[in-house]
């Protein structure tokens, strides 16, 4: 007898996701089934201490302010001659100065000049403290100590970068649930921190079920094929910033989809992913499994192709997802539904995905109206235009084409929305809907 789930739930009916709404995007509708999952999430909120050298791609605990100004001191931004004269002594041909000393960078230097000196410094130094500007060496003659400089070079850049110019003591360097990038960790050291706060990743247990699955570097006997969703979402999970553990390949039995989630149910990871046997049939047996096990199901059906027998459960404080089996499935659904979930786990402010919108190059039909569609795109730029086409065999995609309920053709020429294949957090323009 088919086993049944009360309450079972549609987005459908809920109103997420209309076949026939024209005037609701594709891009919304996918936000309504991502915030549907959200409202179930547990949002990581374990923090550690990590150096600096460990804080790359983590998402910010607690909020970084900086301890002084940057720069600390007005800096020179040439090799050249530090002046304190606020117009030219000349208004054409040559002003003369006095060289009163030199000093690199580094070294100390509390001086006053008098407009008609000058003082050495190099890319980085301390100006004096009167300094107007620095003329760049190349720029100056020197005969013994008496420098030459043209009345035209003392109209443009001062090129001294001034004390508090960048950042000014307590300003904010970056706010809770920001990503740490390279760049923000240049201004996180420069502002004299050594370690900062950050949220614990999200720990996910994946498996990949199906009898007729065997290991990578295993020969495929009769009816048998390579596993290699474990590999995909193994470099998934660790692109969306996580802590991926294996649990390898779970044959079509009940006792062993039952083993697998009675381990990875105990409270151990925040996240546990299936991949295959959601389908309904004889040897799909992974929403029974993860009922048995005490698991709570809270969607086991999508308007969404592919990923329309997506199951979406909770036990505790660990969410489920049951995915698809073929791997391209496997990476279209995760990039849309997963991704977003565990980038919020992370602590990931605003975590949504860069949606833009693209020309198609050339027709694409489609096989069905009733639901939301994701294919796979390639994007490209043609004649200073942002275009997309379908993915070709032995192509990598690089992102997600999204085409609403209602449609049965998308004709070359239109516009549609699409979402990039990029990881969430390691986007400067996260959370932008172009």
């Amino acid at each position: 007898m088919k086993f049944m789930i009360k309450n079972k739930l549609r987005l459908e009916a809920k109103g997420l996701i209309g076949s026939e709404d024209h005037d609701t995007s594709a891009h919304e509708m996918l936000r309504s089934i991502q915030k549907l999952f959200a409202a179930d999430k547990v949002i990581s909120r374990e923090k550690r201490e990590v150096p600096l050298k460990e804080a790359l791609g983590r998402v910010v605990a607690e909020e970084i302010r900086a301890q002084y100004d940057l720069p600390m001191f007005a800096e020179s931004l040439r090799d050249g001659f530090a002046l304190a004269c606020s117009e030219p002594q000349q208004k054409t041909g040559q002003n003369r100065f006095v060289l009163v000393g030199e000093s690199g960078a580094g070294d100390p230097l509390g001086i006053r000049l008098e407009t008609t000196e000058t003082w050495k410094v190099m890319t980085g130094g301390e100006v004096p403290v009167n300094g107007t500007r620095v003329v760049p060496q190349e720029w100056c003659s020197v005969q013994g100590n008496i420098i030459s400089i043209d009345s035209c070079r003392l109209a443009g850049p001062a090129y001294i970068k001034r004390k508090g110019s960048e950042l000014l003591q307590g300003s904010l360097i970056i706010g809770v649930g920001e990503v740490v990038s390279p760049a923000s960790l240049v201004k996180i050291a420069e502002a004299g921190c050594a370690t900062l706060r950050v949220f614990c990743p999200p720990r996910v247990c994946f498996c990949c079920t199906g009898k007729e699955l065997v290991e990578a570097g295993t020969v495929p006997g009769a009816a048998q094929k390579i596993s290699s969703n474990q590999h995909l979402l193994t470099a998934l999970i660790e692109q969306c910033g996580c802590e991926g553990y294996d649990h390898g390949i779970v044959g079509d039995e009940k006792s062993l989809v039952g083993n697998f989630f009675n381990a990875s149910l105990q409270g151990d990871f925040d996240l546990v992913i299936t991949t295959g046997g959601t389908g309904g049939g004889a040897f799909d047996l992974v929403e029974r499994g993860f009922v048995d096990a005490g698991g709570t199901l809270i969607c086991t059906s999508v308007a969404l192709r592919p990923g329309k027998s997506l199951l979406v459960g909770r036990k505790g404080d660990t969410i489920y997802i049951g995915l698809p089996g073929p791997p391209r499935a496997v990476h279209t659904v995760f990039m849309e539904i997963v991704a977003p979930l565990l980038a919020a786990m992370r602590g990931v402010k605003d975590a949504e995905l860069l949606c833009i919108l693209a020309v198609v190059q050339e027709d694409i039909a489609l096989k069905t109206r009733g639901c939301l569609v994701v294919k796979e795109g390639v994007l490209f730029f043609e004649n200073g235009c942002c275009k997309v086409r379908m993915l070709t065999k032995n192509e990598t995609s690089s992102c997600n084409i999204l085409i609403a309920p209602g449609r049965d053709q998308i004709h070359a020429g239109e516009k549609v929305e699409v979402h990039l294949r990029q990881p969430l957090g390691q986007i400067s323009c996260l959370g932008s809907h172009l």
